[in-house]
């Protein structure tokens, strides 16, 4: 069975679920991003034999429920997907599995329900699983797989963790991670040189200004959790901004990423970062 060093994730991602995994304090309902596929279900599979697993080194690798996870047929580690040729899991698939969760584990101390293609779950799929998402039985645990954060609702993305997964590029993914950091900083200081020196590296480069905008939208909604008492609050931005002021800096970073998504002008994108960051915060 694989361990962390195995799966491929960047470091900052690593070190979170090792640390969560360890203290027992992994989120109920996480969001697993990134832009391969087959990654995220490796990655997820391997979350979910450690969240089963009944050792203290989870996943040991050795138990029983860790042997069952890795042939894939571990009864408490459900895969939900869309059925007959579908390309997006349904209502009826969607109630099923929020029923199911309700039912005890059959063998381990928990379950996990693993929601592949999260970014074509329609409107109406999203906020039927609102209440699950944000009140899940204890025993249970989401972990969604998304290669398009941007298509999630605001309100989805308010009760889940967001983790990166990457894409192959460990090295891009940090990259981003830090710059979007920078951005919080100067934001936090309301220094305007701050924050143009911070967008500089995104200058000309559309994938990372997209990238950036995303991991920003991680520690949002990170602020956004902690504010209501789940989770922890890497940038502080809880104890600055309002809800209000952090439910803006979310939509400024999701009309970025749409204007990327368009292939807007690089420089117009620079611009945009600095001037509609700055309204959202009243700055």
């Amino acid at each position: 069975m694989m361990n962390f060093k195995d799966i491929a994730v960047p470091d900052s991602t690593l070190n979170a679920f090792e640390r969560h995994i360890s203290s027992g304090t992994f989120p109920h309902a996480t969001l697993l991003t990134g832009t391969d596929e087959k990654n995220l279900q490796a990655v997820a599979l391997f979350l979910a034999s450690a969240l089963v697993c009944g050792e203290k080194d989870a996943p040991c690798g050795h138990c029983t429920n860790c042997l069952k996870s890795e042939k894939n047929v571990h009864p408490d580690i459900k895969t939900v997907s869309p059925r007959e040729k579908r390309k997006s899991v349904n209502m009826e698939e969607c109630r099923e599995m929020i029923m199911d969760s309700y039912v005890l584990p059959n063998e381990a101390e928990r379950k996990v329900y693993i929601i592949t293609s999260a970014q074509t779950l329609d409107e109406k799929v999203q906020n039927a699983m609102l209440k699950i998402l944000e009140e899940p039985p204890q025993y249970v645990y989401f972990i969604l797989l998304c290669t398009n954060p941007s298509a999630m609702l605001g309100t989805v993305m308010s009760r889940v963790s967001v983790f990166t997964a990457g894409n192959g590029n460990d090295a891009e993914d940090e990259t981003a991670r830090g710059i979007a950091l920078n951005i919080v900083d100067a934001l936090m200081k309301i220094n305007e040189i701050d924050l143009i020196r911070a967008t500089v590296p995104l200058d000309r480069d559309r994938q990372l200004v997209k990238k950036t905008m995303e991991s920003f939208k991680g520690f949002v909604n990170a602020s956004l959790r902690a504010r209501q008492g789940i989770g922890e609050d890497e940038t502080d931005m809880a104890s600055r901004f309002t809800v209000e002021e952090l439910m803006n800096l979310n939509s400024c970073a999701d009309e970025i990423i749409a204007a990327c998504d368009r292939n807007a002008n690089e420089k117009l994108l620079i611009t945009l970062i600095s001037a509609s960051f700055r309204r959202a915060i009243g700055g």
